[in-house]
């Protein structure tokens, strides 16, 4: 099984995701952290079983939150390239990589 890695930027789309729910209600951004780390296990048990966003990268949608995790599958990893809120433009993602 490949680990996953976060490119920095993508650590800190989960630390502010974080930080937007735990403020909003105490305990919810826990419960982010739980699902996405779901949404990680299933793509390092699993990574082929994921949908293509673009002819480069993969996506996971996080269950329970508007978010998606998006990847790419590398020989000995799976780099992590952001978590992604469903709501923002998708162009601004595309940008990115």
């Amino acid at each position: 099984m490949k680990r996953a890695v976060f490119r920095p930027v993508a650590k800190e789309e989960v630390d502010e995701a974080f930080g937007w729910y735990e403020a909003r209600e105490r305990g919810l951004g826990r419960r982010f952290l739980r699902a996405l780390d779901k949404t990680i296990s299933a793509i390092e048990t699993f990574p082929k079983m994921f949908q293509y966003v673009t002819s480069d990268f993969r996506q996971a949608l996080i269950k329970n939150f508007p978010y998606s995790v998006l990847y790419i599958e590398e020989e000995e990893r799976i780099v992590i390239l952001a978590v992604f809120h469903l709501s923002r433009d998708p162009v601004i993602r595309e940008e990115r990589f």
